[in-house]
């Protein structure tokens, strides 16, 4: 729901360039995490109910450190291989966006992704770019630790804390992020959720396992 609520406010209330620019870093997510997190967030949810069924409570144990352990290495190359590229990275991303400069009556749209003239927001390549590794890596930590709680059958509490963040977290982010009106402020309302429900996971995964070394069920409020 963030995520579609910010893409369509983006083009509705601050434009196509900021739409294009939000549009870009997210089809760029895959390449540089997501795609490398979805194997071990399957793996996660099939093997961690195995061993939960058959009450191997220390190799879930286990495994959620390896997960963890993954997605921090996976955050650490994330910004190798980002960061010091960034303008290489977003210029190709917004490779086709330079079709607006051909023509004098989208030359607006141009500068309002890539700047210049007297375009002043903020620009795919500067501030907008900033916010994708963070962003990346909060969906990354999001995903595998939600697929841990899967495992646990912690519905119920995957539900309260998603509802929680989207009043006590996404609403306030937004809010700012209008008032600001930039894409880069938007981007990371979008996908400030993920980042508090990834910490929430997370604390709730060791609680969990805690109680496993007590002999107690896993999803037990």
């Amino acid at each position: 729901l963030p995520l579609t609520v910010g893409v369509y406010t983006a083009g509705v209330h601050l434009g196509l360039g900021a739409m294009y620019q939000i549009s870009a870093l997210q089809a760029a997510f895959p390449q540089y995490g997501i795609a490398w997190v979805q194997g071990l967030a399957i793996a996660f949810r099939i093997l961690g109910s195995s061993m939960l069924g058959s009450g191997d409570f220390a190799g879930f144990r286990a495994f959620f450190v390896v997960c963890i352990v993954y997605v921090g290495m996976l955050t650490v190359v994330s910004l190798l291989t980002t960061l010091p590229f960034a303008d290489n990275i977003s210029f190709g991303l917004a490779e086709q966006g330079c079709e607006y400069a051909s023509s004098s009556s989208c030359v607006h749209i141009y500068t309002s992704i890539f700047g210049g003239g007297a375009d002043a927001g903020d620009t795919l390549q500067g501030s907008s770019f900033a916010a994708f590794v963070p962003a990346l890596c909060a969906v990354c930590f999001y995903r595998t630790f939600k697929a841990g709680l899967y495992a646990c059958q912690d519905f119920r509490f995957m539900a309260l804390s998603g509802a929680g963040t989207l009043l006590l977290v996404f609403l306030p982010a937004f809010a700012v992020a209008l008032r600001l009106r930039g894409p880069t402020s938007l981007f990371l309302a979008m996908y400030s959720p993920c980042l508090v429900l990834a910490l929430v996971f997370a604390a709730r995964i060791c609680r969990n396992v805690q109680r496993m070394g007590l002999g107690q069920i896993a999803a037990a409020p």
